[in-house]
């Protein structure tokens, strides 16, 4: 059995990432420290969440297991957060009852995982009531989803920090934050300490590339949507993910993915439109049609779909393909201006990489004309800065 289900109280509850979190491991399975003991780590099990040795088991088309802990990889530095202490997170569903007395409604109020299952009925804090009735649908039930927000960094001293702040002070009260860390050598893991009592779960270690270590935060994902916001990025609103959340939880849980509008730090917005979905070629030949920064991605679809380490800098584009694939229909967008995206990111400062594995990847998709345009879209640019070099 896990511990009594008890909300996170001794952590500032100022922030997004502290106010609604459970204590779901006793005091027996901790250490000195107040740390999940290295013995028991691998070895929770937890049937009525679905646990089974700290992993909840893949389901269907799902490509990987769950991982409360990521199993220790290659150069491990260190691992933390709220998670190490004992700590998770789930979605919340509130279902309108009939109490049997003269008419009179209630509620009951149930934790789920990130499949949507309902888990366990829960007495929630006042904070809780307050929250979830902001969330309240017409149709008589109210859902407060875990999102997830996963950031990926590699020696981001300079830009981390930021990019934390954005996501810890966030008005909405359930989120999940994740970071992985590539192995950095600066002072990247010092501010990952910093923030542990705040982040649910960071790990360092070497990663084969940022693909490798995307799949990571998704195989470590307990929520219901995830949005990515690597070392660089921030949140632009404090109110930001609320209203991002609010766009969501309005449409039904078919949709795939919700697509927001980013700001690069020359000051250009990008607004995803009906454009990308209905002349893709034309679009492609200059640059990718979103960013990840700006997608909040359905559990459900992320997780039947890793992001291909056949790539170093496109994967993101193979895998917004496969959102096609399965359908405009479920692709939602919005002119709204959610996150600033750092152009000094590795894709940005390979140009000429980036290109070849354009022209590999519909090479191999037999897409032979899409092939030919990205070539020429490449050319004249390369000819654009040439001349602009030589002036």
């Amino acid at each position: 059995m896990f511990a009594k289900m008890n909300f996170l109280t001794e952590l500032n509850s100022n922030f997004s990432t502290t106010r609604l979190a459970y204590k779901l491991l006793p005091e027996d399975c901790l250490d000195g420290r107040g740390r999940v003991r290295e013995e028991v780590k691998f070895k929770i099990n937890l049937p009525e969440l679905g646990i089974v040795d700290s992993k909840i088991p893949r389901q269907g088309e799902e490509k990987f297991d769950t991982y409360l802990f990521l199993p220790p990889g290659e150069g491990r530095q260190g691992e933390g957060g709220l998670r190490t202490r004992g700590y998770f997170k789930f979605s919340y569903e509130v279902i309108e009852v009939d109490r049997g007395c003269r008419g009179s409604r209630g509620y009951k109020w149930y934790t789920c995982d990130f499949r949507g299952r309902r888990l366990f009925e829960v007495e929630p804090p006042e904070e809780l009531n307050l929250e979830l009735k902001k969330f309240k649908k017409e149709d008589g039930k109210t859902h407060l989803p875990l999102i997830t927000v996963i950031t990926v960094v590699l020696n981001g001293e300079k830009y981390l920090e930021e990019t934390i702040q954005s996501v810890i002070n966030q008005t909405y009260p359930n989120v999940e934050y994740i970071i992985i860390d590539g192995g950095s050598t600066d002072g990247t893991i010092d501010i990952l300490k910093k923030y542990e009592d705040r982040i649910d779960y960071w790990v360092s270690e070497k990663d084969k590339g940022i693909y490798d270590a995307m799949n990571k935060g998704i195989k470590l994902t307990l929520g219901r949507w995830v949005n990515f916001m690597n070392a660089g990025d921030y949140i632009l609103d404090l109110g930001g993910l609320e209203l991002c959340v609010n766009k969501v939880i309005a449409c039904s849980e078919y949709i795939n993915s919700f697509l927001f509008g980013v700001l690069t730090q020359h000051g250009k917005k990008i607004y995803p439109h009906k454009f990308f979905f209905t002349n893709l070629g034309q679009h492609f030949m200059y640059k990718l049609p979103v960013y990840h920064q700006g997608i909040f991605y359905n559990v459900n679809f992320i997780k039947k779909r890793q992001y291909s380490l056949k790539y170093t800098f496109i994967s993101d584009y193979v895998n917004f393909c496969e959102l096609i694939k399965e359908g405009v229909s479920k692709i939602k967008y919005f002119r709204y201006l959610y996150c600033f995206y750092n152009c000094e990111g590795f894709s940005s400062l390979n140009f000429d990489q980036v290109n070849k594995e354009f022209l590999k990847f519909f090479i191999s998709r037999r897409k032979i004309s899409l092939a030919m345009l990205r070539f020429g879209a490449y050319m004249f640019k390369k000819l654009q800065f040439l001349l602009l070099k030589n002036k």
